[in-house]
């Protein structure tokens, strides 16, 4: 009972000064809103990065090119002049011939182009692809088909529209039949992929693909040159061993002897997961500690208002103290207080944090949907705000409950 009459003993004190208990609030508020905005934001994203490595599977491993470490001291990587060694056709045959577990590769290339149909035109990615690309990348068509072989190894000049690019040149209409303009070259379409969602990195929506051999010598001039390998590995416990089938396949053919001259990366899609949930928990550790200022800032708030609440209310706790008040039931009934204020202010902040989150992700979905997610709360967050909010109360409402205290009664009483 006690416990129950201290607590509406410290909503009553809340309620008579109100326009100054919100105004203390504040800096609780934003604090804990910025934290569950934050929080929930991360964990939308590692959700969303999540469902595009279910929906490609665990079992991928990506091989591109990349600034070697010892390049990238180098006087031209400094003044941004590095131009990145393309793996050639011997190269990745030799990636997939000395491969000592079940694998299915396929090459590409890509390059944004603008895309023209009757007035339209939009710049897209253009995705150069082998006979692979559809088995590796789980590929499906809404309508028309895929590539046959005979169009990927006679260069023929068809194409298969991502489903957004199709809605932004044809709109309803069915574009299986037609033809567009990439770079000066007139492509028929001959079908166009299913719906797969916007997400992190390229949408494969946005994308236009063509033969390789159409990309590379027709749409970019680029010889036989490729940009991406990507190989599908049966067991996905042979990840680790393709990588180093990969690797030593390439060390060898360029004379590579020293890691610090690998200019190139394999990576599966394990690590791409971890690697961008790491990057996640970084930038969330850092927001998150600027928002822990502003909970720092609202903690002083209530630390001052419970001192000016202490120092108005020091006849009552001299009165209260003269019928009998233990110093403890003082320091409890303003320990309590501060500790309704700073609850009252999570709950509120939790609220607005969500909100917040809500906000951000719709105004990301309106200016870039190919990157938009939605944001998740989770049942952590929600207990992490609650229990630092009463902390918080806990923390900056003992130096004010223990003054109230250890207060004379008597001086209390003859307090004006």
């Amino acid at each position: 009972m006690q416990i129950i009459n201290s607590f509406k003993l410290a909503f009553r004190g809340l309620l008579i000064n109100k326009a100054r208990s919100i105004l203390t609030l504040l800096g609780i508020i934003i604090g804990i809103a910025a934290v569950i905005t934050i929080t929930s934001l991360a964990a939308g994203l590692q959700v969303q990065a999540q469902k595009q490595i279910d929906a490609f599977g665990t079992n991928l491993v990506w091989v591109f090119p990349q600034m070697s470490t010892n390049e990238s001291r180098s006087q031209q990587a400094r003044q941004g002049f590095y131009t990145p060694q393309l793996f050639t056709e011997r190269e990745v045959r030799s990636m997939l011939a000395g491969q000592r577990s079940q694998v299915t590769g396929t090459s590409s290339v890509q390059q944004d182009s603008n895309v023209t149909y009757d007035r339209e035109s939009l710049s897209v990615t253009v995705v150069g692809v082998d006979e692979n690309y559809a088995e590796v990348y789980n590929s499906e068509v809404e309508s028309g088909r895929l590539f046959s072989p005979n169009e990927i190894s006679g260069a023929r000049r068809v194409c298969i529209l991502g489903f957004q690019t199709a809605r932004d040149l044809f709109g309803d209409d069915d574009p299986v039949g037609q033809f567009i303009q990439i770079n000066n070259n007139r492509l028929e379409v001959i079908g166009v992929e299913k719906e797969v969602g916007g997400g992190l990195g390229e949408n494969p929506d946005e994308q236009v693909m063509v033969p390789l051999s159409v990309a590379q010598t027709r749409l970019f001039g680029m010889g036989d040159k490729i940009f991406i390998v990507t190989l599908k590995v049966d067991n996905v416990d042979d990840v680790p061993v393709v990588k180093e089938d990969i690797t030593r396949a390439i060390n060898r053919l360029r004379g590579i002897r020293d890691a610090d001259d690998e200019n190139y990366m394999v990576i599966s899609q394990t690590e791409a997961l971890e690697n961008f949930g790491q990057f996640v928990d970084i930038l969330t550790m850092v927001f998150g500690g600027v928002a822990a200022v502003s909970l720092l800032v609202g903690g002083i708030g209530i630390m001052n208002i419970m001192l000016v609440n202490v120092t108005e209310r020091t006849r009552e706790i001299g009165l209260r103290k003269a019928v009998g008040a233990r110093q403890v039931d003082i320091l409890f009934q303003f320990l309590i207080e501060a500790v309704v204020l700073c609850l009252i202010g999570g709950l509120v902040g939790m609220v607005f944090g969500y909100l917040g989150a809500s906000g951000l992700s719709a105004v990301i979905r309106n200016a870039a949907p190919e990157a938009s997610w939605d944001p998740v709360i989770n049942v952590t967050s929600v207990v992490i705000a609650v229990v630092f909010s009463s902390l918080i109360g806990l923390i900056f409402g003992v130096y004010p409950a223990a003054n109230a205290a250890r207060k004379d009664p008597i001086a209390a009483l003859r307090y004006e």
